[in-house]
């Protein structure tokens, strides 16, 4: 069960990494304008119609890449591409450890 708690915890991890990406992306350019957006009713304007799309977007984003993420962790019937990268297997041959004796 405490596997299961991870792997959920990893999704909502990377949900508020993205999230904070753009929250914070947002804000900076914010600080750095604000002057501007506040002298302007036409620019203050603008910026909510960009601010809402640059949020809307990133959002369905999020639902995208949470939704993507997981499936690859849930989904038992998908071998992952890491999986199968990362896939060995060793044949030892007992006839050769005879031999040496």
């Amino acid at each position: 069960m405490r596997h299961k708690k991870n792997k959920h915890n990893i999704v909502r991890q990377m949900e508020t990494r993205i999230k904070t990406t753009m929250i914070g992306s947002l804000a900076r350019f914010e600080e750095a304008f604000g002057e501007v957006l506040d002298s302007s009713d036409h620019y203050a304007e603008l910026w909510d119609d960009v601010r809402t799309k640059i949020l809307n977007n990133g959002n369905h984003q999020i639902r995208l890449a949470t939704e993507e993420l997981e499936t690859f962790i849930y989904d038992n019937n998908c071998k992952s591409s890491v999986e199968k990268k990362y896939h060995y297997k060793f044949n030892i041959n007992q006839d050769r450890s005879e031999d040496e004796d």
